[in-house]
């Protein structure tokens, strides 16, 4: 591959698996590590997802821009460009949780976080 640094959680294009079938379901980046310069690939399960799917999320460097934070209340959020919005709920200023647990997500991403059509804030995945 071309560099862990340059691959995304989540990510199926890019590498190659030497000893693949043509039968073989594709693989997605899992995890990676910068340092030894390696990524773990996986198939996603008979569910469709990753097996590091997780349902709760810190963040850091929050901004509300709508003053706080609406804390319990069934919101909506994105941390991918043009990904489907997935439904959450904010445990508290700098923790959110999804209704559904989420494989793709990634440190350093921006969750971006709405109220039906308007954006509320969000910060950044650590």
């Amino acid at each position: 591959h071309d560099g862990a640094f340059f691959y995304t959680i989540g990510e199926r294009r890019g590498f190659t698996i030497t000893e693949k079938t043509p039968n073989d379901d594709p693989y997605y980046v899992i995890a990676k590590d910068v340092e030894e310069n390696t990524l773990t690939v996986a198939h996603k399960n008979p569910e469709g997802q990753l097996p590091q799917g997780r349902t709760e999320v810190v963040l850091k460097d929050v901004n509300w821009n709508q003053g706080e934070a609406p804390l319990g209340k069934k919101l909506l959020a994105r941390a991918r460009y043009r990904a489907p919005l997935q439904e959450i709920v904010l445990i508290d200023e700098n923790t959110a949780e999804f209704t559904v647990s989420q494989d793709t997500l990634s440190a350093g991403q921006s969750l971006v976080v709405y109220d039906g059509k308007i954006c509320l804030g969000g910060g950044v995945i650590g």
